[in-house]
């Protein structure tokens, strides 16, 4: 997205394979060098954790700083719904 051009948004089910991700059953401190992988417990959906709707999700990267009062900063991936109404 560079050039100034837009990408198509396909919806989630059109990108292909859902991908599990290992999600561990101890909760450690921030920081704390864990050896997580040993705690693996079940693998997480992210699509079923969080897409509702996924014929009107989406992704976008986000680009510039004026949302970082919101704790939206600049590359972050964010996961739009567009059947929700925004709050």
């Amino acid at each position: 997205m560079d050039d100034g051009q837009c990408q198509p948004l396909l919806p989630l089910q059109a990108r292909g394979s859902r991908g599990l991700l290992p999600l561990a059953g101890e909760r450690i401190a921030a920081g704390f060098p864990s050896p997580a992988d040993d705690y693996v417990e079940v693998g997480i959906d992210l699509n079923e954790q969080l897409i509702r709707h996924p014929t009107s999700t989406f992704f976008l990267r986000v680009s510039g700083q004026s949302m970082i009062d919101a704790g939206i900063h600049d590359g972050d991936l964010l996961v739009v719904d567009r059947s929700l109404e925004p709050r």
